[in-house]
């Protein structure tokens, strides 16, 4: 966490903005392991506002889902749902292994929400 804290950094100080979407979202991804919901929710909405920007979707599919688990954990059933949604939209698009899994992980969840 520390060292994507300092990628973050030099990229923001530098004013590189390609790869910012995987280091928030892997930011993201990690704080939402550790269960600081709130600040892995800012991580990952970062990620997903870069990923539209340019286009991109290379492990988008881990925000979305970390997100829709975020909003099942609060109750908001709708957010849950369309980030579920578009995490099986972009898991589809590399078939990446960590994707599905973590996609699976989130169909759990949102089963045992009763929100799926």
């Amino acid at each position: 966490l520390i060292y994507i804290h300092k990628a973050i950094d030099l990229c923001v100080e530098k004013n590189v903005q390609k790869s910012l979407d995987l280091f928030y979202e892997d930011c993201g991804y990690i704080l939402f392991l550790k269960g600081d919901y709130q600040a892995a929710e800012r991580y990952l909405l970062k990620s997903i506002e870069l990923y539209e920007q340019f286009d991109t979707y290379w492990l988008r599919s881990i925000a979305e889902s970390s997100l829709a688990m975020i909003y099942a954990s609060d109750d908001l059933r709708d957010s849950a749902l369309e980030h579920f949604r578009k995490a099986e939209v972009f898991s589809q698009k590399e078939m990446a292994q960590e994707e599905l899994v973590v996609l699976e992980q989130a169909r759990c969840v949102l089963k045992k929400a009763n929100i799926l």
